[in-house]
């Protein structure tokens, strides 16, 4: 659970978390509503927190990897690369809306804004949709990876 890894990267850096809160200019309070599966933390405030607490990025969304293994700050989490990430695995699975609501549950309208770019996807729900597509998380959401197109054959 993201919760956890935010405890232990936390914990790691040895910040309380009002200092935590302070280095990411928000309060002790929901640094520890995250840490108690109260609230979710945007993409990017996970970014955030990663590079506060220097632990790795894809860890600490995603859950896969070693939480000291460091990834470039370079790391591509912008809306529009996300949406085209989340297209590309769609057409790499050959799968309909239809069939990726089936596997994941996520709905249709979702799944839509998703690929217009009109909604961010929560990393609860990116963590689904890689599943039902088959795709490694960490490629969905931080373009960090292997990728799930088939190499052109020539």
């Amino acid at each position: 659970m993201v919760s956890q890894r935010i405890k232990d990267a936390r914990a790691h850096a040895g910040y309380t978390q009002a200092q935590l809160g302070q280095r990411l200019n928000t309060s002790q309070t929901n640094v520890c509503d995250y840490e108690n599966r109260k609230a979710l933390p945007t993409l990017e405030r996970l970014i955030d927190i990663a590079d506060a607490c220097q632990v790795s990025r894809v860890w600490l969304i995603t859950g896969a990897g070693d939480m000291l293994t460091r990834y470039s700050s370079a790391v591509d989490i912008k809306v529009d690369s996300i949406k085209n990430r989340i297209v590309m695995a769609r057409v790499a699975s050959d799968m309909s809306y239809a069939a990726i609501n089936r596997r994941s549950g996520i709905s249709l309208e979702s799944l839509r804004r998703w690929e217009l770019a009109t909604n961010v996807p929560r990393v609860d729900l990116l963590n689904k949709y890689a599943e039902a597509v088959g795709c490694e998380p960490a490629w969905l959401i931080l373009g960090v990876g292997a990728s799930p197109l088939k190499e052109a054959v020539s």
